[in-house]
């Protein structure tokens, strides 16, 4: 018995001594001798060069090893860029050996990461350096299949996989940046996603978990609130479900999104945004054959956009969209802009891979003196617009306006230029016609006479058709309807707003007759259709500065050759007797002056109205 207790006692000691001797052990264990070989294994897995600045570790009984990993970074494939995939400052893991000694179960307490940086991009053929690295994932887990035994009723035991046990009781990331940059446009966008709070509560492979995250985007604050349920399989085929995410619009930089958006950046437009945006994911499924799948909706409500074009802003704005892996489309569009409304939809295709826009606006009743302030134009203006615009092309363009393409129709209604009236000032400047003003007031019947001297010009109706292409607005036809005339122009204009207008002036029929019978000069303006025909001078410059008058030169050249054709014909037509015969049946008729009812020209008249045309032309 004395012996039994000895061996007893002895055996005792050695386990003291062992379980002592191991604790010693890894109390000073230099657990970074083993760094590179965790790099070497790493690396082969991802497929990827892996790097650690350090490696430590802590054991207790009763809260298990905790390893703090500092410095770890995953490079990204040089077909993407120089820059990490993945640089995180450090790694806190807690695990819990007894459940791994006991039950054979991996449970970490806590893993968290802080200030992880991701650079997401996708490249000029479409791929995304995540998506590839996936691909790499999903290779060096397809295991060869097992050899078959030469006794073929054997078969092999499946294999314990301890990876299907893991658990994370508490999964965090604090302060995390994502960086998303496309190179598949041509000007690329660099969107970030910084101070990222993250929180999973609990994480197990092939099981639904819950997730929550906070960040900023555009922002100096944490303007995003995101949450939902999650699910990552052993094939490494992440699953997200009911995400809810909300953000006010209020917190937003402007001068952020100038830096994400090279574009907006150059055409520098925006002062301020408003609103709250909230949006549903549906789901979203990253990894495996298909590489995403994405439902989601969202809208924007209350939104407020100010810009620095027009003196309004855009009010009350209320929009709603629809996302999936192919396409996003904004179904509903509505504000306010000043007393008007605009309502719009639009669409972006294969946003993923080669990505093209369409779109079509609505402009209803917008109030031109709201739209357009004093001392803005030459002239105040006032009447409703209302427009149509519809539109499409390509993020692929170097400059994506250069590619746009569009049809816009403008209407304006109740229109009226305050303080001037054009009709006089045309026929003002019309100084080849001596007398014209004093002619005009001595002899015009005053209805018309009224008309010539409004304080104001009342514009009936004005409708401009115009199409957009190579960034130039080409004006195809401008007709502006006023009270003794009417206008008719055309010409281009460039997105800086410098424009080549050619116009002309028309005064209706009934007028030009009174205007001709007071000043006869009038007769040698007259068109075809017995319409005072006015050409303007053409302009060329910025829309701003607009101001033209008469083109007195083509007015004088129009005049000599009508006076001089006239006179010539009368030499002719009385050499050749043709005036005399006309003018005996007008008096046989009983008139002295030739009325709507005088026979249609002779072939001789014709004749020679004709030569006479290409001879003074």
């Amino acid at each position: 018995m004395k012996f039994i207790k000895i061996f007893i006692i002895v055996v005792v000691v050695l386990l003291l001594l062992s379980i002592t001797a191991a604790i010693v052990l890894i109390k000073t264990l230099d657990i970074n001798q083993f760094k590179g070989q965790i790099i070497e294994q790493v690396s082969l897995n991802l497929g990827r060069k892996v790097d650690i600045e350090k490696i430590s570790y802590q054991f207790s009984f009763s809260k298990g090893v905790a390893f703090v990993v500092k410095g770890f970074s995953i490079a990204d494939d040089p077909f993407f860029g120089q820059e990490n995939l993945l640089d995180v400052k450090s790694i806190v893991l807690e695990a819990d050996v007894l459940a791994l000694l006991k039950d054979r179960k991996i449970i970490i307490k806590k893993v968290e990461l802080i200030a992880p940086k991701i650079n997401i991009i996708r490249a000029r053929d479409s791929q995304i350096n995540v998506l590839k690295l996936n691909d790499n994932l999903q290779e060096k887990l397809k295991k060869p299949e097992q050899t078959k035994s030469s006794n073929n009723n054997i078969k092999d035991k499946p294999k314990n996989d301890l990876i299907s046990t893991l658990t994370v009781k508490s999964f965090s990331i604090k302060d995390g940046l994502v960086i998303f940059v496309d190179d598949n446009i041509q000007n690329p966008l660099k969107v970030s996603l910084k101070d990222i709070d993250l929180i999973v509560p609990e994480f197990s492979y092939n099981n639904k978990f819950n997730f929550s995250l906070n960040a900023s985007a555009f922002s100096d604050i944490q303007n995003i609130a995101l949450q939902g349920f999650g699910m990552l399989s052993s094939a490494n085929v992440l699953e997200i479900e009911q995400m809810k995410i909300g953000t006010n619009l209020n917190d937003i930089n402007i001068k952020y999104i100038y830096e994400a958006i090279p574009l907006l950046r150059k055409m520098d437009i925006l002062e301020k945004i408003n609103g709250n945006f909230s949006a549903g994911i549906e789901k979203i499924v990253l990894g495996g054959s298909e590489q995403m799948k994405l439902l989601a909706t969202g809208e924007l409500k209350n939104g407020n956009i100010v810009t620095k074009i027009i003196p309004i802003s855009f009010e009350n704005i209320e929009a709603k969209f629809a996302l999936d892996e192919n396409e996003f489309r904004l179904n509903d569009f509505f504000a306010f802009l000043g007393s008007g409304k605009i309502v719009a939809r639009a669409a972006l295709k294969n946003y993923l891979k080669e990505p093209e826009y369409s779109f079509r606006g609505d402009l209803q009743e917008i109030l031109l003196r709201e739209l357009v302030p004093l001392n803005v134009l030459p002239v105040n203006l006032e009447g409703k617009l209302s427009a149509k615009i519809d539109g499409s092309g390509s993020l692929k363009s170097a400059d994506i306006l250069n590619l746009m393409t569009a049809d816009i129709t403008l209407d304006i209604i109740e229109g009226k230029i305050k303080d001037i009236n054009i009709l006089k000032i045309v026929l003002d400047k019309i100084s080849i016609i001596p007398n014209l003003s004093e002619r005009i007031e001595n002899n015009l019947p005053e209805q018309y006479k009224a008309k010539l001297y409004k304080k104001d010009t009342d514009i009936s109706e004005v409708k401009v058709l115009s199409s957009l292409a190579q960034s130039v607005i080409e004006l195809n036809t401008i007709d502006v309807k006023a009270e003794g005339f009417n206008l008719l122009a055309q010409g281009r204009m460039n997105l800086q707003q410098n424009i080549t207008l050619s116009s002309e002036i028309f005064i209706p029929q009934e007028i030009s007759a009174s205007m001709i019978s007071a000043v006869e000069e009038f007769s040698y303006l007259a068109n075809e259709n017995k319409q005072i025909q006015i050409p303007l001078r053409p302009y060329n410059g910025n829309v701003r500065e607009f101001v033209t008058y008469p083109d007195i030169e083509k007015i004088g050249k129009k005049v000599i050759k009508e006076k001089g054709k006239e006179e010539l014909k009368n030499v002719i037509f009385k050499a050749l007797d043709i005036e005399t015969q006309n003018e005996d049946s007008n008096k046989a008729d009983g008139n002295e002056t030739p009325s709507e009812n005088t026979e249609e020209p002779s072939i001789e008249e014709k004749l020679i109205g004709g030569i006479l045309d290409k001879i003074l032309k």
